[in-house]
């Protein structure tokens, strides 16, 4: 199975007084989208990258490790409409570019398990005691279903026409990405109240949003808590970087002894 993947480099972070665009953001001297963009490389289901990126952002070397660099400065979905359009396969990889600290292994992971179920698109889920038990410090949205409590990962498998034929709700479900209950408003009275009851099953939510985008979507349990570590805010950038120093720190410790 080889895919094209591509990478939503947009979007922005406030720190103190000063408004980043993420793809600018660098951490232990990477930008954030070069980090995801190596893993990607490193794994073998994947044929094509492409990235989206507002033309302000510097393009340096990372970008002769992608297929083509898509320079857009619209809103984060539209830069995944005008991205998506660029693909020509049947299944389409999306990952935001804030979430340096994927690994080729958890993508990978997840695409295996995509695959043994058949479906026109796949959402990774993570559990909350996956994220806990790797990342204690970092807040998360959290939904509860009656399998479990669960945060959404920042990458989904899916027929890109599925989204593209699907617009005005793709930016609906975007804006409410945040709050569950809100978001559970939108599927129905019946469904609000078995989520607000812990009722719902997992298979319940992915029969509702699959009527509504007349395709099957599944839900995929995941226990990569990476997928989930998105940097949203100021104190998400430390949590990752704090992170990335202790790599570096137990990396040394090894090469010592």
């Amino acid at each position: 199975m080889l895919l094209d993947a591509v990478v939503l480099g947009g979007g922005t972070l406030k720190k103190g007084k000063k408004t980043l665009c993420k793809g600018e953001i660098k951490i232990g001297g990477k930008l954030m989208i070069e980090y995801v963009v190596d893993q990607l490389r490193m794994c073998s289901f994947i044929k094509h990258i492409f990235v989206t990126i507002p033309p302000s952002v510097s393009v340096d070397s990372w970008a002769q490790k992608v297929d083509k660099v898509i320079y857009t400065d619209g809103t984060m979905l539209e830069n995944l409409f005008k991205g998506l359009r660029e693909v020509k396969s049947e299944k389409v990889l999306i990952l935001s570019s804030d979430i340096p600290l994927i690994t080729s292994e958890a993508i990978k992971d997840f695409l295996e398990r995509c695959k043994l179920k058949r479906a026109d698109g796949y959402y990774p889920i993570v559990p909350k005691e996956e994220m806990n038990k790797r990342f204690p410090l970092a807040k998360r949205t959290y939904a509860t279903v009656r399998e479990g409590t669960f945060t959404g990962g920042n990458l989904i498998f899916v027929n890109p026409k599925i989204l593209l034929n699907n617009e005005l709700l793709v930016n609906q479900f975007y804006s409410l990405r945040k709050s569950p209950l809100r978001l559970a408003k939108v599927l129905g009275f019946k469904f609000l109240l078995k989520f607000f009851f812990k009722r719902l099953t997992i298979t319940e939510a992915e029969e509702r949003l699959s009527s509504l985008v007349n395709a099957k979507i599944i839900a995929v349990i995941t226990p990569y808590p990476e997928v989930g570590l998105d940097v949203d805010k100021e104190e998400d950038l430390k949590l990752v970087q704090d992170v990335m120093a202790n790599w570096g720190e137990e990396n040394e410790s090894k090469d010592f002894n």
